[in-house]
């Protein structure tokens, strides 16, 4: 993922950053590329905020996204690289701010592409601060496009908050090397002749005599 923590962007002189330190981007409010390596979808808004916001700091670097703004919730997207049918891991980090929500619950949406695959989260609204969280999916071609979108509405904006993306290949389970499987095969061998040897009847008495 191109810009995972949002931390290429506008600069910190733009003079779109209000005294709370966000700007809003999206519906009336500038281009669908001001974020590096992200479109942000027209129809919406979101706030990028940075260090010393009202809404705390970022899990990683200096800057985060709320996929909502004022009076709208946002998207945001990126295509990224994939193998078709390779399985892939989907982490961000997500907060949710207890007592700013009006009307909830707040939610966030992860999906790839029209929707087919997706995950929903909702942040715990405590002050355990961020969470990270995981979903996965199976790529059906050379490219994929990751979006974010937020299923909260909020006139006083403050949804589901996000940083740190990343997408890597899904973990796969061990495989035993076929050294291993080879001492697995003499050891099930040595059990099925042990336990034919216990199974050979014992000569009762009368036959000795």
């Amino acid at each position: 993922v191109t810009n995972g923590s949002f931390e290429q962007g506008p600069s910190d002189a733009d003079p779109r950053w209000n005294t709370a330190q966000w700007i809003t981007l999206g519906l009336n409010f500038g281009g669908p590329n001001d974020i590096d390596g992200w479109t942000i979808d027209s129809a919406g808004q979101i706030d990028l905020l940075r260090a010393g916001s009202f809404y705390g700091d970022a899990s990683d670097g200096v800057r985060h996204i709320d996929l909502t703004g004022a009076p709208v919730k946002g998207k945001i997207s990126q295509t990224i690289s994939t193998i078709a049918g390779q399985t892939y891991q989907v982490s961000f980090d997500l907060l949710g701010i207890g007592g700013l929500s009006l009307g909830g619950p707040i939610g966030v949406r992860s999906q790839i592409g029209d929707g087919t695959m997706f995950a929903d989260f909702a942040p715990s609204l405590s002050e355990s601060g961020w969470e990270t969280t995981q979903w996965t999916f199976t790529a059906i071609g050379s490219s994929s496009t990751l979006q974010f979108l937020s299923l909260y509405d909020n006139q006083f904006g403050n949804g589901p908050h996000i940083d740190n993306v990343r997408v890597m290949e899904a973990p796969v389970a061990a495989v035993p090397e076929p050294s291993s499987l080879v001492l697995w095969g003499i050891g099930m061998m040595g059990m099925v002749l042990l336990i034919s040897r216990s199974r050979v009847p014992i000569p009762s008495v009368s036959e000795h005599l």
